[in-house]
């Protein structure tokens, strides 16, 4: 078989006399092309530069290059100094002990106030961790410390700083290439003091900072940033990445809602609404993004802690307009085996099978810190947790900040 990019930039596959097209990519993009992207990505874009369609086989936050997903937290030690750390993932998924990244002396972090992401914005295939930082003084900044193989990183570069109008209480941070050129972006929902609502988008520039922000998504009234749980990931396969979230509203209902990007890395002004419910606790779900079936296509799982005790990982498939429904149980376990906000969770690809994984870091009663694993099947559900690495003494689980691309865990 032989792939072939089309004349009307329709990406196939056709046998071995050509007569027959085994598959294709369904796009339109004359004078386009397909891009094979340093981060692992093969995607389509059309004469513009605009991406129309995503292998979705990027590896995200891999800090060695080896093509599978790694684990990193910033670090808030006790004597004020702070540190990355990088967990570098098994081929069964488990984790090595930590890599000491980098580090900083004490008094030039706070770790409170900080929110940090994770994505690679220089488009070098190696994952990059950023922050926005709260100044004492009310300014806000925006650092990145980019990943350079092994686990560590380098020193800090700043870029947007805002001195006048940004509050950092009201920004919620999430991460993703929402444009499709290779390089990962944050945007910014805007909670106004007015009752008012805006996403902004910082676009990566080459060498890993970014470019002020514009605006798109805008709503005057009717949603409340703090009845939201948000992710990121590419829901429509069209190659650039979609922020999603969970809704609760005061009557109890929630919503699975998605926002899709447009191709200048902003966002649809109309949101697509998908599965909803009047059963679930909205306190009790945590928001997590992965592709757990390697389709291509980033799916949504919810960690849910029912009010009896027991645990379970609910999974939602989205369709081709990033529309989420399909609602199954991924994996679920009895009461008392799992305490939710003893967990750090971090979705990626740690085996390196094209399926992403959910990973913890777990803090237990008597001080341990342990990090485990559930990698997924092929269809999607999650295998039995795996535990690796463990600390027995040294460790202060409340002082680990685990490094998502979206919600800013603690």
């Amino acid at each position: 078989a032989t792939a072939r990019f089309t004349d009307t930039g329709n990406l196939t596959v056709v046998d071995a006399d050509g007569s027959t097209v085994l598959w294709e990519s369904k796009t339109t993009a004359a004078g386009g092309r397909a891009v094979l992207q340093d981060r692992g990505n093969l995607v389509v874009h059309d004469a513009q530069g605009a991406s129309q369609w995503a292998a979705g086989t990027v590896v995200r936050h891999d800090y060695n290059g080896d093509g599978r997903s790694d684990l990193a937290d910033w670090y808030d030690y006790g004597d004020g100094h702070d540190e990355i750390h990088a967990f570098l993932a098994k081929a069964d998924g488990g984790f090595d002990s930590p890599v000491h990244g980098w580090e900083t002396a004490a008094g030039n972090y706070w770790a409170e106030n900080m929110k940090r992401f994770t994505g690679d914005f220089n488009g070098d295939g190696l994952g990059d961790v950023a922050a926005f930082y709260g100044y004492s003084n009310g300014d806000v900044g925006l650092i990145t410390w980019l990943g350079r193989g092994g686990g560590h990183f380098d020193g800090s570069l700043h870029s947007w700083k805002d001195t006048d109008g940004w509050n950092f209480d009201r920004m919620t941070v999430n991460s993703g290439d929402f444009d499709g050129d290779g390089r990962d972006d944050v945007a910014v929902w805007y909670d106004y003091a007015d009752g008012s609502d805006k996403l902004h988008t910082f676009l990566a520039k080459a060498d890993g900072g970014f470019a002020n922000p514009f605006s798109s998504f805008t709503r005057t009234e009717g949603w409340t940033a703090s009845s939201m749980k948000f992710a990121t990931g590419d829901y429509n396969g069209d190659g650039r990445d979609d922020l999603a979230a969970l809704y609760g509203y005061s009557t109890g209902e929630v919503k699975l809602i998605t926002f899709p990007t447009t191709p200048d890395g902003g966002f649809d002004n109309t949101a697509v609404h998908g599965w909803s419910s009047t059963g679930w606790n909205f306190d009790a779900a945590s928001l997590h993004s992965g592709d757990f079936d390697g389709d291509g296509r980033d799916d949504l799982a919810a960690w849910y802690d029912y009010g009896d005790g027991h645990d379970a990982v609910i999974g939602f498939t989205a369709d081709a307009a990033g529309k989420f429904g399909n609602r199954t149980e991924l994996w679920n376990t009895a009461a008392g085996n799992y305490t939710r906000d003893q967990m750090k969770i971090v979705t990626g690809d740690y085996d390196g099978d094209g399926r992403d994984d959910l990973a913890t870091l777990y803090g237990y009663s008597d001080g341990r810190v342990k990090t485990i694993t559930w990698t997924a099947k092929a269809d999607g559900t999650l295998n039995s947790p795996l535990h690796s690495w463990e600390a027995t003494d040294g460790w202060n689980f409340d002082r680990m900040h685990a490094i998502e691309r979206y919600n800013n865990p603690a």
